[in-house]
């Protein structure tokens, strides 16, 4: 687990994340390989308005904690290419922007 603090020492973002022999294996809560080829990230939470810092952040952490790997998985649901994950992550801007506009609802009589 990580955090990552602003210059007041405020809590901007947290990753929580474990070594695993299969993606799969992630799904077990505890269950962890220090040796495993796949990085599983359990947790990820960031602030907004710091999310174009945390995300080049959390590459080095990654690398510094973990070294190179095959693969990382999260949400129990996806599995991807490690270093293209640390590449693209690298590369974001920002995070929960949507590319759609805000849904009207209509009332019910």
């Amino acid at each position: 687990m990580a955090a990552l603090h602003d210059e007041n020492g405020e809590i901007v973002a947290l990753i929580a994340g474990r070594p695993v022999n299969d993606p799969l294996d992630g799904n077990i809560p505890y269950k962890h390989d220090k040796g495993g080829k796949c990085i599983f990230i359990d947790f990820l939470a960031i602030e907004p308005k710091y999310s174009r810092a945390v995300y080049p952040s959390f590459v080095a952490l990654c690398l510094d904690r973990f070294g190179e790997r095959e693969q990382v998985a999260y949400q129990r649901v996806a599995t991807h290419d490690y270093q293209l994950f640390l590449r693209n992550m690298g590369r974001q801007k920002q995070i929960g922007v949507t590319s759609y506009g805000t849904t009207v609802t209509s009332e019910r009589a």
